[in-house]
């Protein structure tokens, strides 16, 4: 039992700090007379790319042609008919381009 305890008592001092580290890191302050936490920044997440005309036509198509393979309730058939309106305002706007 002694040995156990001993081996937790290891393992939490080895296990703590490492973990504490990982949240954060600590900064003493002189006029608390204590150590602060200071949380670590959070990383920037890129926004995501503006889809092309191209991208959109690619996708859709493929999600109608999905949509009317499985075509058996009147969801699926809104969805499809959503992809073929998606599909002709990018058609629309390559035209508009060129």
């Amino acid at each position: 039992m002694k040995r156990f305890t001993l081996a937790v008592i290891a393992l939490f001092a080895i296990v703590l700090p490492a973990a504490a580290s990982a949240q954060g890191h600590t900064v003493y302050r002189p006029e608390l007379r204590t150590y602060i936490f200071v949380p670590a920044e959070a990383k920037a997440v890129a926004a995501p790319a503006a889809e092309t005309p191209a991208d959109v036509i690619a996708r859709h198509t493929a999600m109608a042609i999905g949509y009317r393979a499985n075509a058996n309730d009147r969801g699926i058939a809104i969805a499809a008919a959503h992809c073929d309106r998606m599909v002709a305002e990018a058609r629309e706007a390559l035209r508009k381009n060129q």
